[in-house]
């Protein structure tokens, strides 16, 4: 494990400044919602977003706990913030994939593919946490370890690592892919090919920062994980809830 001597302040510090894209995340998760309830057009990419909003609010609260309290109060936060980190990152991908679907309304053979990759994400989605929540529970000892400036800590395993991020990698691809056929095969409005453009280039942005999550998890360089995981969990939904 290679030690970077990065101190608790440090890390309260930069959770700080991550906290205020998770705040404006929120603010625009709640505008939109709220928007669409008005003129009545709420859909099913609606519903994905405002999950992605409850456990984008559980991912918060556990970091924080888990950061500024001691046992018992950190574990449930770290509890709460493992498995709600997934869960957003997903979530906000399946809104992301039936925005597209509702945009290329008129092409039933396009929609009807966006669906099918629907399914298999969420096919992904629940392999992985199965796994994950596996890992977390077959043995529940590293509770009492003190790896995180004093509280517990379950890296993930190499095994895992690499299997969430060849998912993470194959899905972030087809959100890249999708967006140059539809700009090149769908004729759209400014307006749908502006959002077409910001669905590519937050493909692009995720992609890269779960590349940085994964070589740092293998290298145990476990309090720039998770701030990279509030990068990467913030960033996304501050640019999947502004669909």
């Amino acid at each position: 494990m290679i030690d970077l001597n990065v101190s608790l302040d440090m890390v309260i510090k930069a959770r700080a400044g991550t906290t205020v894209l998770e705040v404006i995340g929120l603010l625009l998760a709640v505008f939109r919602l709220s928007f669409r309830y008005r003129i009545r057009r709420l859909w099913w990419e609606d519903a994905w977003a405002c999950a992605a909003f409850l456990f984008a609010t559980t991912y918060l609260t556990g970091t924080w706990l888990d950061l500024l309290y001691r046992r018992p109060t950190s574990t449930v936060g770290l509890w709460m913030y493992v498995f709600s980190f997934n869960s957003v990152i997903w979530f906000v991908r399946h809104s992301t994939l039936l925005s597209v679907a509702r945009i290329i309304y008129p092409s039933p053979k396009l929609r009807r593919m966006v669906f099918g990759i629907a399914s298999v994400f969420f096919s992904s989605y629940i392999s992985f946490m199965a796994a994950k929540l596996w890992y977390y529970c077959h043995d529940l000892s590293w509770m009492n370890n003190t790896l995180y400036f004093g509280n517990a800590l379950l890296p993930l395993s190499t095994n895992l690592i690499i299997f969430e991020l060849t998912t993470d990698f194959i899905t972030d691809a087809i959100l890249i892919a999708l967006p140059i056929k539809l700009l090149w095969s769908v004729k759209l409005p400014t307006r749908q090919r502006r959002m077409i453009l910001l669905i590519f280039a937050s493909g692009i942005t995720v992609t890269l920062a779960a590349i940085c999550r994964a070589t740092c998890q293998i290298l145990e360089l476990n309090s720039i994980v998770s701030l990279i995981m509030d990068a990467e969990v913030r960033t996304l939904r501050v640019v999947g809830f502004s669909y």
